[in-house]
This record gives structure tokens, sequence and C-alpha cells, in this order.
């Protein structure tokens, strides 16, 4: 069985950008008391909680692939999301699209996978139990906003 975990924000990145007013594409930030899915702790805020929403560069893949997407992250902090083997709540709660690359950053595109109704932790461990697929980044279904990155632990 193929074991993995799950990548968010780093924490210097979250730190720089809980401190800033701009984005680094020079969008202001918004901070709202909506909750959210944070990128850092890899967990959902509830409604009341303030969120910073702004855009960012998803760090994995350069090139070509690389993109910016809006994302939230908790604006009072909390703990990095480190548990190997576990599918964190901000996937497990949503339907996601798991877009699956190979170690030079290109889409594997046979193995892109949308996750609907559960069953997340099986189709991540078998996409990346395929030796052409590095690692998967997960994306909201619907808007196809990033949520984090997947590799094998």
């Amino acid at each position: 069985m193929t074991q993995f975990r799950a990548i968010g924000m780093d924490a210097a990145t979250a730190a720089r950008l809980r401190a800033a007013v701009r984005d680094d594409a020079g969008n202001a930030i918004a901070v709202r008391d909506s909750g959210g899915p944070c990128r850092f702790t890899l967990t959902d805020h509830p409604a009341g909680s303030a969120m910073r929403l702004f855009s960012w560069a998803v760090p994995q893949p350069a090139g070509v692939y690389g993109l910016w997407s809006p994302i939230f992250l908790s604006a009072d902090g909390g703990e990095a999301w480190d548990a190997p083997g576990v599918v964190p709540p901000v996937v497990a709660a949503r339907p996601v699209a798991l877009r699956a690359y190979d170690a030079a950053g290109q889409m594997v595109y046979p193995a892109n996978r949308l996750v609907l109704d559960g069953g997340h932790e099986a189709v991540i461990r078998d996409l990346l139990a395929r030796p052409e697929v590095a690692f998967l980044n997960c994306h909201t279904a619907l808007a196809g906003c990033y949520l984090c990155r997947f590799e094998p632990a």
C-alpha cells in the first residue's frame, strides 16, 4: 500500500503572507470573517474565523503547468498539517480534482481524477502507486482552487 503525505503552504510563506498587505501578484489581500479552508493547517475554519484571501503561485509544478490560485489562509496561525497517511479535512470534506504530474513537472493526463463522493484516500494511494506519477495537486472540483499537494511518504 502506497503511503502518502499532504503538503500545504510552508510556514515561512504563511508567516510572510499573514503580515503582507498585498499578495505576490500585487493584489490587495482581503480579510474576511467567512471562515474557509486554510492552505496551511489544511483544516476548515468555521464562519466567524478571520481568513486572508489572496492569489498564490502554486509551488509545483513550475513551467507550463504552473498556476496561480485564489486561496484562504487563517489570519491567526495554527499548526501546519503533519499527518502522513491521512487525507486532510480540506480535501475529505469536498469534491476535488486530483491533477497528476511526473518528476519533471509534466502533467500525466491519464492519471487525473475527479473524486466527487468520497473515497479520496484510495484514489490518492492508487495514483501515487503509478510509477509515472511523482505528485498530485489537489483542487476544489467546482471552482478549481488549489488545496494541497500529495506526495509519496
